[in-house]
């Protein structure tokens, strides 16, 4: 049995029109945060979201 230790894997996700369209997987929160940054920028704010999420693994 492998015993890493846990790591987090930050995702950001861009959804159009309720539809997710994009995920991208990042080993750093500040790189993870420009990305969502430049997503947001281009997003259209009636319609469409960005989100970023942290996932734990082993």
């Amino acid at each position: 049995m492998d015993k890493r230790d846990p790591t987090i894997v930050w995702i950001v996700v861009k959804v159009e029109s309720g539809i997710p369209v994009c995920a991208e997987a990042f080993h750093h929160q500040s790189s993870a945060q420009e990305r969502e940054a430049q997503l947001r920028a281009e997003l259209n704010v009636e319609s469409d979201e960005v989100g970023l999420f942290a996932s734990i693994t082993a």
